[in-house]
């Protein structure tokens, strides 16, 4: 008589390498980034592109993250589980395609105060390099750094598109500043409306629009 076994899901290697592209184009997984920065609870994010340098910085003024392992967990998650628009946690593999970039920078202060780097090679088993920070400030918060490769260009109207309709403000700039520096050219990047709602609403969970159909 054979006996009884017991088996449980896995993820293979192979599926851990092919993850990042499962999820669609550069704008996409831009797109889950700004995820990461509705569900940290931020009201204000920083974006600043260096096309000489081929870098995009993200900064949020979130709560940041208390564990950096969650980033390199498929599926799971440091945030607010009721801010969850699309549920698959998987912010960073999403990003960590070597088409889209060389080296992520995190850099998390608040909830969690810790530095790390990704490059996709820790797809294939290479580990992840964290420092934990010593003396923290009080700022709250995570950035993320990504370094570019040259084909990707950024415009505008893609982080106008990826930033989605978050109900935080976007500020925007294409100089070498800081988010602290106010000699910056900053812009406001509004969520991309087709056309002014005929009924705006705001509810608990956010804001509601309306916008009548018009035939042509």
């Amino acid at each position: 008589m054979t006996q009884d076994t017991q088996l449980h899901a896995q993820i293979s290697q192979r599926l851990l390498t092919e993850l990042p592209r499962f999820f669609g184009g550069f704008e996409q997984a831009l797109g889950e980034l700004f995820q990461n920065c509705y569900r940290a609870g931020a009201q204000n994010v920083a974006v600043i592109y260096d096309p000489a340098k081929h870098t995009l910085i993200l900064v949020d003024n979130g709560a940041g993250l208390d564990d950096p392992q969650k980033l390199l967990t498929a599926g799971e998650t440091g945030w607010d589980e009721t801010r969850v628009i699309e549920p698959a946690g998987v912010g960073a593999f999403a990003i960590l395609r070597d088409e889209f970039t060389t080296r992520i920078e995190y850099v998390s202060h608040g909830a969690g105060d810790w530095e790390m780097i990704l490059t996709p090679a820790i797809l294939y088993g290479e580990a992840a390099r964290v420092k934990w920070i010593s003396n923290p400030t009080h700022a709250t918060g995570l950035s993320v750094k990504l370094s570019l490769q040259p084909s990707i260009e950024l415009t505008e109207q893609l982080i106008c598109r990826a930033r989605g309709f978050y109900p935080f403000q976007v500020q925007w700039t294409t100089s070498q500043a800081t988010p602290a520096e106010d000699h910056a050219e900053w812009k406001t990047i509004e969520p991309d409306r087709p056309r002014t709602p005929d009924l705006t609403l705001e509810t608990p969970v956010g804001v509601f629009e309306w916008t009548r159909w018009r035939s042509t």
